[in-house]
């Protein structure tokens, strides 16, 4: 199996444990587990409802400009100006994704009771996930379907160091100094010459003439090659000689124009989304364009915000809840679900909205419980939702 490196396959297999039991003269009953719970002399299994967390994926484009040695010449032998004269390094936030998976709530266990003392037979079954997460009751639940986020990262960086091979070469040149000496005797004159030669660094101007010419020359020699002035098929030696001309074409016009070197750079955060904050602010990483990306607790660039608004759909059913039946109508002893509730995710950076998205969150809506112990029930693993009820 091959697997591509720049491909990051991250696979959760839902995990489920059947519990089937039938209990002679007993009693099922479901409750709240809390801090304050008691229950002493009992028998029984213990679930979780899901609580949703966030995750915020980022792709930031890190783009590096490599100013060329002989850029401040650019204009004067190519005629090209607003090349790169510095070296800068700048980030940019290319592409954001936001995704929720479900965890246990530790506020939301329940213990599923039996009492032997009851004389009415009940049969028990629950499909519960590896983490405890309820799936189904007296219903045989398959195994979840595999679930695959890929991130494809397309990486591309340039980790060469022979920018710019083509300027390191010889620094000298010969320089020939002429010293003319004049000697008369009587009416005879004589010249004597000495001849002076010595090796004299190239500036950088110099420099900068010569690979200007070399750079006309080649174009002239390509030129050359294309238009068969030599008068010789080449055959399948043309593409390739033309390749290698126009490679060294773009290395001389590199030490005048500067390298680009451009990489992305992947980054995850991880939220749990808190229904007393919603509508307000929250640091969920921070970014600065000439610095990169960093955790919200870093010192280094600006906060990027998450705001969120829950739809209040869900409240409709608190209230009803609340308002109806007697107290005495009220009493159940069925399996807690949730009904989850959608929100609006908005990211934030300098005042500007970057990214906004809709997803079912858990823990804002409101828990149920259903009214019969002995129903056929399937939940939605990722919300505790009921998918399924069969009485």
């Amino acid at each position: 199996m091959i697997i591509n490196k720049t491909k990051f396959i991250r696979t959760i297999i839902i995990g489920v444990f059947l519990l089937s039991t039938t209990f002679l003269h007993s009693q099922i009953k479901v409750s709240h587990v809390n801090d304050n719970s008691v229950v002493l002399d009992k028998e029984g299994y213990f679930y979780s409802l899901p609580q949703t967390h966030l995750k915020i994926e980022v792709i930031v484009e890190r783009v590096e400009k490599i100013a060329g040695p002989l850029a401040a010449y650019a204009e004067q032998y190519l005629g090209v100006d607003g090349v790169q004269q510095l070296n800068s390094v700048g980030y940019a936030i290319k592409d954001v994704r936001l995704n929720t998976f479900s965890q246990p709530d530790p506020a939301q266990l329940y213990f599923v009771q039996t009492d032997k003392r009851s004389k009415e037979p009940q049969s028990l079954m629950l499909s519960l996930t590896e983490s405890g997460l309820i799936l189904g009751v007296n219903k045989r639940v398959g195994n979840a379907a595999e679930i695959e986020d890929v991130v494809d990262l397309k990486v591309k960086s340039g980790s060469r160091k022979d920018y710019f091979k083509y300027f390191a070469g010889y620094n000298f040149y010969k320089q020939t100094d002429t010293i003319v000496r004049r000697i008369s005797i009587d009416t005879f004159s004589i010249e004597k010459y000495n001849f002076n030669v010595s090796l004299v660094e190239k500036d950088p101007e110099k420099k900068a003439a010569e690979i200007a010419k070399k750079l006309q020359k080649l174009r002239e020699d390509r030129y050359l090659l294309l238009t068969g002035y030599q008068e010789i098929n080449y055959g399948e030696s043309m593409s390739y000689m033309d390749g290698e001309l126009k490679k060294m074409e773009a290395a001389y016009l590199a030490l005048f124009t500067g390298y680009t070197k451009t990489e992305y750079i992947y980054k995850s955060y991880t939220l749990l989304p808190e229904k007393d904050q919603s509508g307000r602010n929250i640091a969920a990483f921070r970014f600065s364009e000439g610095l990169g990306i960093f955790g919200s607790d870093d010192s280094r660039g600006s906060n990027v915000f998450i705001k969120y608004t829950p739809d209040r759909l869900t409240q409709h059913i608190q209230k009803y809840l609340s308002t109806a039946g007697t107290e005495k109508d009220k009493i159940m002893t069925g399996y807690f679900y949730r009904v989850p509730e959608f929100a609006v995710f908005d990211l934030i950076f300098n005042g500007n909205k970057i990214y906004s998205s809709n997803h079912l969150i858990s823990q804002f809506g409101t828990v149920v419980q259903a009214p019969s112990i002995n129903s056929e029930l399937e939940f939605h693993p990722n919300t505790g939702s009921l998918k399924q009820i069969r009485q």
